[in-house]
């Protein structure tokens, strides 16, 4: 079966300093999970729909200078 990611997994995985593309939708990723993309500089596409975010969760990604495409889907 599938494994949901959580804020808490996030704080274990370690994610590729030039990662482009990532796709966290349909788990249960909440705002503390996205903490822990905020050093993925390369970051273009990101797809984190239908998880436990709010709009403060939002404003964390404001750090990813390079983010181009950002899918929200049932937030």
């Amino acid at each position: 079966g599938k494994m949901p990611v959580t804020g808490a997994a996030m704080v274990t995985v370690v994610l590729p300093a030039l990662l482009q593309h990532l796709y966290l939708a349909d788990n249960q990723l909440t705002n503390t999970g996205l903490a822990h993309l905020k050093g993925l500089k390369t970051l273009r596409s990101l797809n984190i729909g239908r998880n436990k975010i709010t709009a403060a969760g939002l404003a964390q990604l404001s750090e990813l200078v390079g983010l181009e495409q950002l899918w929200l889907t049932g937030i």
